[in-house]
């Protein structure tokens, strides 16, 4: 008697589990998710290009006070380098000693004037990406967008243009700093 139990019980159970094999899933919370690429609206929106063209300014004016500078050394090491027979060691190793903390000098000030222009580009960048986080927070309020992540190529393998709010932000973006 307890063996017909059993083997009922797991006839029951066996059946129980097929059945759930084969039953249609339930269908999943089909909440959609928004994405936007920052990159692409750093770099097609108005204040992007901006920000970039006053950079790549910046950033020539720099390079050519520094290649006066290096153009000025230069000129110091070819004359040190006639001198060089004329003058005694010790007025030579002086002289060269002067020119190496030049040396040192220039490269330092390259050094930091890279790490200002950094910041700087940062700084730009902090501030645009601060309004493209307001522009896709009204965006998302305004339409009920429930979810809005960064397109990020490690988490977001696929969108459709659908779900893919960039070209509405750079739109959007771009009317709310022309009418500022």
């Amino acid at each position: 008697m307890m063996y017909l139990f059993r083997v009922s019980l797991c006839i029951s159970l066996v059946l129980v589990g097929a059945s759930s094999v084969f039953a249609k899933p339930q269908a999943l919370d089909q909440t959609p998710i928004y994405v936007v690429d920052i990159n692409r609206v750093l770099e097609d929106s108005i204040a992007g290009k901006a920000a970039r063209n006053d950079l790549q300014d910046e950033a020539k004016h720099v390079q050519a006070r520094l290649q006066k500078e290096q153009a000025n050394l230069e000129v110091l090491r070819k004359k040190l380098t006639k001198q060089s027979k004329l003058l005694s060691a010790d007025a030579l190793e002086e002289k060269a000693e002067k020119f190496r903390d030049k040396e040192r000098a220039l490269a330092r000030k390259v050094r930091d004037q890279k790490e200002t222009l950094d910041r700087e580009s940062a700084k730009r960048i902090a501030r645009i990406v601060k309004d493209i986080d307001v522009v896709v927070t009204n965006l998302a309020k305004e339409k009920n967008y429930p979810v809005v992540l960064e397109k990020d190529p490690k988490v977001v393998v696929f969108v459709d243009d659908e779900h893919d709010l960039t070209k509405e932000v750079i739109q959007a973006l771009d009317e709310r700093n022309t009418s500022l």
